[in-house]
């Protein structure tokens, strides 16, 4: 609403046009709204800021999000996001996009680097903290992964996320189902147990400890659509 307002105050307002575009492709990839109208509303907005400003970075940018995010096309995010590069090299938000897509694209020590770039210059975004663990993780770098979601956690240590990753990866990677086990028990006590990916995490714990049991009874207490999630 507030990008909506921006652009009908300015229209000629490019990077609000481009930063509307991002809102939208955001909507449609969370899903919150998988409509072709959010779609429409994503493509509507980065062109004009297309035809407003042609090389602004921020409108590459928002560009990169909206092949990523709406369409999964890869390739074309990755070309857009180096463009805006070329004109802010030293961008996390640009290096951010392009991490998020190598990850994607089984890249993942690629977009180890580009996200630990990003880290550097944005050491206070938490949720990019989260995904450099998970990108690590999937690297098979079970320390360096536990390292970032650690900060992460010390950030925002209410987010379930960066916990259930954490344990996902000392259990997968390093095998310390005592590690993994005090992870979840942490989320617990912050009463993050009823989150998906806390749940998941926990089960995980319980299959390692061969309580099967124990993990049925948990999987079975769950939505179908968060196993789904995982299946």
């Amino acid at each position: 609403a507030a990008f909506e307002r921006a652009v009908s105050l300015d229209p000629t307002f490019a990077a609000a046009h481009a930063w509307l575009s991002r809102a939208h492709s955001f909507l449609w990839w969370m899903h919150y709204d998988r409509t072709s109208e959010r779609v429409a509303l994503a493509k509507a907005a980065v062109d004009r800021a297309v035809q407003l400003q042609p090389d602004s970075p921020e409108v590459h940018t928002a560009l990169g999000y909206y092949y990523y995010w709406c369409h999964l096309d890869y390739d074309r995010a990755l070309a857009e996001f180096a463009i805006a590069r070329e004109a802010r090299p030293a961008d996390g938000d640009i290096l951010t996009g392009i991490g998020y897509v190598l990850r994607r694209q089984g890249k993942f020590q690629e977009s180890v680097a580009a996200l630990k770039q990003a880290a550097e210059l944005t050491p206070r975004d938490a949720v990019l903290l989260t995904n450099m663990g998970d990108s690590l993780g999937l690297a098979r770098d079970a320390k360096e992964a536990v390292r970032y979601l650690d900060r992460s956690i010390a950030l925002t240590p209410d987010g379930a996320r960066p916990y259930a990753l954490k344990a996902r990866y000392l259990l997968r990677i390093a095998g310390d189902v005592a590690a993994a086990g005090a992870t979840v028990a942490a989320a617990d006590a912050l009463t993050l147990a009823q989150n998906h990916e806390v749940a998941y995490a926990a089960a995980l714990c319980d299959l390692f400890a061969r309580d099967y049991r124990a993990g049925l009874d948990r999987l079975s207490q769950w939505p179908r659509e968060a196993t789904d999630h995982h299946l």
